[in-house]
Formats: C-alpha cells, structure tokens, sequence
C-alpha cells in the first residue's frame, strides 16, 4: 500500500532524526542548551537539523526555526569566503530548511530565503532534484500569496525536473500547478488547462498515495472549483462528492475539511436549483404564462 510505504519511511527519517539527536546530546553530556550552541557553531548541518526538528517536535517552532536561520546564515558567509559550487549547495540546502520551517508563519521570509536558494540552485545545477525542489516550493508560496503570474512559470520549471526525473513529488507539483493557472485563468480555455492539470495531479496522486487518499481528495476539490466555474455542475458535484467521502472516510465527519465539502456540495445544489426554476421562468414568460 502506497500511504504504508510512506508512513515507513516517514518513521525511518524520524528513527534517524532521534539517533543523530541523541548523539549531539551525548557529546554535551546531555545538556540540551550546549548542545545547541554546539550544533549552531560546528560544522555540522546534520546535527543541527536533527536539533531543530526534535525541537519542532516538542512544540517550540520558535527556537528551531532560529537554530536553522543561524546553519543558513553561516553558510551563506561561507559562499562570501570561498565561492565553490560546494558551498553554494550548502548554503541553498540550509536556506531551503529554513524557509520550510518559516513558510507558515512568515511566508515573506521564507520567499527572500527560497529565492536565494532557487539563484543558488541554477548557478550550480548539481542537484536538478533540488533544482526542482526549490522552484515548486517558491512558486507555491509565491501562488499563496496571490503572485500567481510569478509563481506559475516556477511550478512549470518544477514540473518539467520532475516529470523527466521520474520524481514521487511529481503529483505534488502538478496540483500546485492547477492552482496557480486557476487563479490566473481569464478565459474558458485557461481554465480547461487548469482542469487538465488537475486531472493529471489526480492520476499521478492516485498511483502514488491511493484513490482514497487526502491528498486525491484535494485535488478533486480544487478541480471541482474549476468544474463549476465552467459550467458543468454534474461534474463538479461528483468530484466534491467524492472529496467528502475520502474526507470523512480519513478524518471523520466533523473534520474541516469535510465541512467545507459538504458545504461547497450544498451551496452548489441551491445554485443549480435556482438556475433551474429562472430556467423554468424563462420559458413560461415566452409561452405566454405568468407567476406571481
């Protein structure tokens, strides 16, 4: 089962995560505040990011976004010191982990470090994996931010790494994709290439997590958007009607994001109904018939 895959493997990165933490507390006999000087001082990118992680883990987002701002503020004057394609990989590694860890709370931040880390990432282009990596993850907040005409062109620059590379983050990069020409859709013929990208999200998604996985159900309710835009009701309700059931069937009834299904679902019922009945108006008007 796909989610299974990744559910273990999500669990081998968090057995690795506690391992390396556990040795950086070892080499500061178990004092948690010098082992954090510690790894904000040496050159140890994978101590650090084990700190900050566990640290995320504990419910201080605060100071494991600091312990990662302080790796990518160093290693950016490393690139000053000695220029090598070496140190740019590094220095954009570090602000990659930043800005992810900064991206909810402060997207403005997260965006100056992901365009540094992007410049980064195409002046070596050592890594098109991360090349890919970088510019999915800056258009997709550039899109969040309502930049969608400066992000769009990045998720096609992500897609177009990531399809030739057989990427599992390929899925991902095609719904943000469909996002982003959604909202710069001025016409019906962008927003039929919105669709396309959404059902190409979905057959990828589908293969990589499961046909009834949360993620399938996002993709469905962002198509569902474009569906009804469009026009064409019976499939926009039949694409939220299976968002909700893959909602309900992985969170539960009462979850948000099954709510905002259901509700979409019934509004869009009451919109087709009234269409219906000025439908019906229209056509006793011209026969001559009047309603009160």
């Amino acid at each position: 089962d796909h989610r299974d895959l990744h559910l273990s493997l999500r669990r081998q990165r968090q057995m690795c995560i506690r391992d390396r933490a556990h040795t950086a507390l070892e080499s500061s006999s178990d004092d948690w505040d010098q082992a954090l000087v510690n790894a904000a001082a040496d050159d140890d990118a994978d101590a650090a990011l084990a700190l900050a992680e566990l640290v995320s883990l504990g419910g201080d987002s605060a100071a494991a976004a600091g312990l990662l701002r302080g790796d990518a503020r160093k290693r950016v004057e490393a690139l000053g010191v000695a220029p090598t394609a070496a140190t740019a990989d590094k220095a954009a590694d570090a602000l990659a982990r930043y800005a992810a860890a900064v991206a909810s709370v402060d997207d403005a931040a997260a965006i100056r470090c992901l365009r540094r880390c992007l410049s980064l990432r195409q002046r070596t282009r050592s890594d098109e994996r991360r090349l890919g990596d970088a510019a999915d993850a800056l258009g997709t907040l550039l899109v969040r931010r309502g930049a969608a005409k400066e992000g769009a062109p990045l998720l096609r620059e992500a897609l177009a790494i990531r399809a030739k590379g057989g990427s599992a983050k390929l899925g991902q990069t095609l719904h943000n994709l469909a996002g982003a020409l959604a909202e710069t859709a001025t016409d019906d013929m962008g927003r039929r290439e919105a669709v396309d990208a959404y059902r190409r999200a979905l057959r990828v998604r589908a293969s990589s997590y499961g046909a009834k996985s949360p993620e399938v159900a996002a993709t469905l309710y962002g198509c569902a958007s474009m569906l009804q835009v469009l026009d064409r009701a019976g499939a926009a309700r039949a694409a939220l009607e299976r968002a909700l059931r893959i909602y309900e069937g992985a969170f539960g009834p009462d979850h948000p994001r099954a709510d905002d299904a259901r509700r979409r679902l019934a509004e869009g019922r009451r919109r087709h109904h009234a269409l219906r009945l000025f439908a019906l108006e229209l056509l006793l008007h011209d026969a001559g018939v009047f309603v009160e």
